[in-house]
């Protein structure tokens, strides 16, 4: 199913039940992209998902629906979206590598943010700013070792990070935008867990960096034209930014 395609699915589920969910939660793959979030902003008030692949069965859910069934009290979403966050924590290093709890309705905010950092840096024609960025770009999280062909997702935040703190990025716009993305996905962000940096699971995925909770597209050329079609990509013009900065080589993932 595609990106919109889920999003028709969600409507229209909405429209019939006449319920907004609380929670919606991905128990699968790399669906903690702020293009995911964006997309679905409307469809529920907080997403759990997971920046990285999760090994089956994934969540441990006997210890996510114990939640409901033993508590005391019903919990706040909120409170159910922390949690389930505290619950993949306990079997990282078996299943749930990342997990992210987001609060959808501040993703309007995170978006904005990234639309500044886009025409930031597509504004940038500074050769050393233009190479510190690329540098940046190839020095981000990301999740090797998975059963996908490269690119893998990058690290939104850690992204913005690099970009501030590169020496050759000291165009001021662009390390001012990249604050605010950091900023507003710290205000998004209501929990998470990943493996510490070098710490590996069962399988020997190994985080590279620090997770911050979402990530984002920098595939290049191996983007198709649905991608390019996405509200997220069209407000923000990312496509252009990957365009400039983010080519990839297929082997290591790495630009």
């Amino acid at each position: 199913m595609t990106l919109s395609g889920l999003k028709d699915a969600l409507d229209q589920a909405r429209e019939d039940t006449g319920v907004k969910p609380d929670v919606l939660g991905f128990n699968l793959c790399e669906m903690a992209q702020i293009e995911v979030a964006d997309s679905l902003k409307d469809a529920a008030d907080i997403m759990i998902a997971s920046e990285n692949i999760q090994y089956t069965p994934g969540w441990p859910l006997r210890e996510v629906l114990d939640l409901f069934v033993k508590g005391e009290k019903t919990p706040t979403p909120g409170e159910a979206a922390k949690a389930i966050v505290d619950a993949c924590a306990k079997v990282s290093t078996r299943y749930t590598t990342t997990t992210s709890a987001v609060d959808l309705s501040k993703i309007e905010t995170s978006k904005e943010a990234v639309r500044d950092l886009s025409e930031a840096l597509l504004a940038v024609r500074d050769e050393v700013t233009i190479q510190g960025v690329r540098e940046s770009f190839s020095q981000v999280a990301f999740f090797p070792n998975t059963p996908f062909k490269a690119p893998y997702p990058k690290d939104l935040g850690d992204l913005a990070r690099k970009i501030i703190s590169h020496p050759g990025t000291n165009d001021a716009p662009v390390a001012e935008s990249a604050f605010r993305v950091v900023e507003s996905l710290n205000k998004a962000l209501i929990a998470e867990q990943h493996l510490p940096k070098g710490q590996e699971n069962r399988y020997g995925t190994a985080m590279r960096q620090d997770a911050t909770g979402l990530t984002i597209n920098l595939a290049g050329e191996e983007n198709d034209e649905s991608y390019k079609t996405l509200p997220f990509v069209t407000e923000t013009k990312w496509d252009k930014v990957i365009d400039k900065f983010g080519a990839w080589d297929d082997a290591t993932g790495i630009s």
